[in-house]
């Protein structure tokens, strides 16, 4: 069957969130995309008490469960996981990981305790988990309240007017509704608000050790969706935003530091049903999430791709993102994973307090005029986007690191890049003047395995001698089932390849390079996504000096033309069966090769110059998962015309039913033109 090949393009003087663009259109042409979903978990409401685990009371020590699935649950959601922290035996925080989809306000999950450190008769308890789920309130109103030197507060707030005389030793509440916005100024301390008192209420069983430690990061982890500033007196004083969501409605505690009583209350009304909107992430025309802003320094888009809809990991998540460094311009990263968090949005982009402008940035929310100053906004780690999963399974550290925004935590220098070259992205554009040229993306989609997409860029009115001089970038991601080898209840598909042309004219060869490692930390080199289908191939070395493994995260199958006079190549490349009766290969001269009126030649009937199909995925990995569908091949060619200028999108007729279109290629130009070309059959 034949390729459906479909250009999308951007002209001169396109900006990097363009390219993200064009990234995005291609995978909608080609149905790469998911439908929209929704009921994506966004934080905790509440949780029940963990239990203490008497085996490791008096050690002192953390113990992580970054992955914890729910045994039990009310609703119909499903994907969810959470983050159990355990210090000196008792649980400490719980936190959302992986956000799932379809739950609904209120709705209960059962963590069982043997996921986290329980065995039956060690102390442990499963924990019940109430969640809220991403979405906002229509209409809501801002309510402003302020403390002053002595801790009265007085504002005003959905009730009307409040005066609470007598500093923090008097009780007090504030009452909004969901989806108003309350700010809370003038504190002269870290001010959190939280859902649970811990000096008060011992249904917990919080201890002092625990509180004067870890107050700050139980506090943020507590109510995720609030941003605080604290310690910069001289902007706006100090001060505090919320905006609680829908399915937040209860009671919460003000505390400005690790001693005070939480007197001061907040009341939280439920929202009106008529007003609740429910987020939506992604849909068939659009990615899952994505930077759109066209000033971004480094954009990015993921796309949510379903291999096996009825699998645990049966969708994969790959992002693409813009190489933020000035040498890597015109860069593209490519990472993905098992699970991706889409960006809150539940706080604004950007607001103004006092006349002054506050601007959201990336990962965190930066209250500040300073866009480069981070540590002072408590709503760190809430409103990120980030891979999800397990320690060193889906992500090559801890779920809490590598977040992703505009302007920094480009995934090269982030150290979790994958599809890169010298610890660089994919170069897409000429180097020296990128955006003065047009941008094409060129998609090429299998007739007879819609699945399989081959994409490239070009920049066609960029002057060029040689294909490579305006052809960049060409990928594919991995997306097949492969029965008896992958199981995608445990595993996930996380494989790219990206198809590079030799750059030397001496030696014509294509490399297929497979990168199988998910997300890998190229950087120290010590560590991969085991959780990855494809890891099982890489040649890894894991001991007692690299626990994480350590080695390269990809695969290399190159393919050689064996149409060149010179020798070419080694027992290392695959080697494509040519013969040939024409004088300039001597592939079919015999006797005495020295003596011209000796040499004899071998019929003609041997010439072989075969068009190759059924490209295996790599010809380095057993058993191979998968071979590339016949509508794309590799043709070894070779034509009497030196320096003939092949380009992308030119045409090859091995006969009038079997034409093939160019993607990319390698060859030599010097008394003749012969190489080998990756080909898409377009007829």
């Amino acid at each position: 069957m034949a390729v459906t090949a479909t250009t999308h393009s951007k002209p001169i003087g396109w900006s990097r969130s363009d390219v993200i663009d064009l990234i995005e259109q291609a995978h909608t042409t080609v149905g790469a995309n998911t439908a929209a979903v929704s009921g994506l978990i966004a934080g905790i409401k509440s949780h029940t008490y963990g239990g203490e685990n008497t085996q490791r009371v008096g050690l002192f020590t953390w113990d992580y469960y970054y992955d914890v699935r729910p045994s039990a649950q009310t609703g119909t959601g499903t994907g969810a996981s959470f983050e159990v922290h355990v210090y000196n035996g008792k649980v400490k925080r719980v936190s959302l990981n992986r956000a799932g989809r379809g739950y609904a306000n209120g709705d209960v999950l059962t963590l069982n305790d043997l996921d986290f450190g329980g065995n039956g008769s060690n102390g442990v308890q499963d924990i019940n988990v109430t969640v809220y789920v991403e979405g906002y309130a229509t209409g809501g109103s801002t309510y402003t309240l302020e403390y002053d030197s002595a801790n009265n507060l007085t504002g005003v707030d959905a009730n009307g007017a409040v005066n609470v005389q007598g500093g923090l030793q008097v009780a007090g509440n504030i009452t909004i509704a969901e989806g108003d916005t309350l700010l809370l100024k003038g504190q002269t301390d870290y001010t959190y608000i939280m859902w649970y008192d811990f000096l008060n209420d011992t249904s917990l069983n919080q201890d002092s050790t625990y509180d004067d430690q870890h107050l700050e990061d139980w506090s943020v982890n507590n109510v995720v969706n609030q941003g605080a500033l604290g310690s910069d007196s001289d902007i706006d004083s100090q001060y505090l935003k919320w905006k609680p969501a829908p399915g937040q409605a209860g009671t919460y505690y003000i505390r400005q530091d690790d001693t005070t009583v939480c007197v001061h209350t907040i009341t939280v009304v439920a929202a009106s049903q008529s007003s609740v909107v429910l987020s939506q992430f992604g849909a068939a025309n659009s990615f899952y999430d994505k930077q759109a802003r066209q000033a971004a320094v480094a954009p990015w888009g993921v796309c949510r791709r379903e291999i096996d809809s009825s699998k645990v990991y049966g969708y994969t998540y790959q992002m693409y993102q813009f190489n933020e460094d000035v040498a890597g311009q015109v860069e593209i990263n490519i990472v993905t994973g098992s699970d991706f968090s889409p960006q809150s949005t539940v706080l604004p982009n950007s607001y103004t307090i006092n006349s002054n402008a506050r601007v959201g940035k990336g990962h965190d929310y930066d209250y500040q005029n300073d866009a480069n100053v981070t540590y002072d906004d408590r709503a760190d780690y809430m409103y990120d986007a980030r891979f999800k999963g397990d320690e060193y399974f889906d992500r090559v550290g801890n779920p809490r690191q590598h977040r992703y925004n505009d302007s920094n935590m480009s995934s090269s220098s982030g150290s979790v890049a994958t599809a890169r070259h010298d610890d660089h992205g994919q170069i897409i554009a000429d180097r020296n003047a990128y955006n003065a040229y047009s941008l094409d993306l060129i998609s090429y989609q299998s007739g007879s395995d819609p699945n399989f997409v081959v994409y490239s860029f070009k920049q066609p009115n960029l002057s060029s001698t040689k294909l490579r001089e305006n052809s960049f970038m060409t990928w594919f991601v991995h997306d097949y089932t492969s029965p008896g080898l992958f199981d995608y209840d445990h595993l996930f598909l996380g494989g790219v390849t990206v198809i590079y042309p030799n750059t030397s004219d001496a030696a014509a060869s294509i490399k297929f390079r497979s990168f199988f490692g998910g997300q890998h930390n190229y950087y120290h080199n010590t560590s991969f996504s085991k959780r990855n289908a494809e890891f099982g191939f890489l040649p890894v070395v894991t001991n007692g000096s690299y626990p994480y493994g350590r080695g390269t995260d990809y695969v290399d199958t190159d393919y050689g033309s064996t149409s060149l006079d010179t020798e070419f190549g080694s027992s290392n490349n695959v080697h494509i069966y040519t013969r040939s009766n024409l004088d300039h290969t001597y592939r079919s001269v015999g006797g005495d090769y020295n003596n011209d009126y000796a040499q004899t030649r071998l019929p003609n009937s041997t010439n072989f110059n075969a068009v190759i199909k059924g490209i295996p995925l790599s010809a380095k990995v057993a058993p191979v998962p998968y071979y590339l569908p016949n509508d794309f091949a590799m043709i070894d060619f070779d034509v009497a015309t030196p320096a003939a200028n092949i380009q992308q999108g030119d045409t090859i007729t091995v006969s009038a039913s079997e034409i093939y279109t160019v993607i990319t290629g390698s060859y030599e130009q010097t008394d003749r033109t012969r190489g080998i070309l990756f080909c898409a059959r377009t007829t």
